[in-house]
């Protein structure tokens, strides 16, 4: 197989170079939707974990990150 020829390559592969180049594209294009929907869990996650850190602070009887021990 001469590896700068396609025509040889595809002779030997289960695909033609066309299906193959056609496949990864859509590989491609399906790796990138699911990225991005997991980026907007993410987003989601790290939004609730803002609110329920500043409702903590709030309920908080102590400051948060003042100290317990008098100075």
């Amino acid at each position: 197989m001469n590896r700068h020829d396609l025509k040889s390559m595809s002779a030997e592969l289960p695909w033609s170079v066309d299906e193959f180049v056609a496949f990864n594209r859509v590989q491609a294009a399906t790796h990138m939707v699911e990225f991005w929907a997991q980026e907007q869990r993410l987003k989601q996650l790290n939004e609730y974990c803002d609110k329920a850190v500043a409702e903590i602070r709030d309920l908080s009887p102590i400051p948060i990150g003042s100290s317990l021990v008098p100075l």
